[in-house]
């Protein structure tokens, strides 16, 4: 080693998640989740009505709000029952204790008359808990 009068360059970057996302495999993964939760249809499209959520350990509790949605006679009733389903699953989500708990009241859609989670939220809170729990594993250096 040798001294040295300027910074030294280590090829260490610190950068958060999302950032180092949008870097590496070239696309940010919250953002995804908040780009396509207003599309529940796309599971329809393909004939999956009720896309993966009857097939988790909680999915009966969900499933009949989801059941609603689907035979709902139109858009508005539709949006309540999901609605009803977001804010169900975002619960059981705070109940998991995977994060702090979260808001799990729905909101509009930016300015548009749709109500969403915001589930970008959840999104990025689970690699924040999971950055914290690495820290808090990271043996501390005594002071002298």
């Amino acid at each position: 080693m040798r001294t040295t009068d300027g910074p030294v360059h280590h090829r260490v970057e610190i950068t958060d998640i999302p950032t180092w996302f949008r870097a590496t495999p070239g696309f940010d993964p919250t953002q995804g989740i908040a780009d396509e939760e207003a599309f529940a249809g796309r599971c329809g499209e393909v004939g999956d009505e009720l896309g993966s959520f009857t097939h988790t350990p909680r999915g009966a509790h969900p499933t009949p709000i989801l059941t609603a949605a689907l035979t709902a006679p139109d858009c508005r009733p539709r949006e309540t029952h999901l609605s009803t389903a977001y804010e169900t699953l975002a619960g059981l989500h705070n109940q998991l204790g995977l994060t702090d708990p979260l808001d799990p009241t729905t909101r509009p859609y930016h300015f548009r008359p749709f109500r969403v989670l915001p589930a970008d939220r959840f999104a990025e809170a689970l690699p924040a808990r999971a950055t914290a729990l690495e820290d808090a594993r990271k043996p501390r250096s005594e002071e002298s």
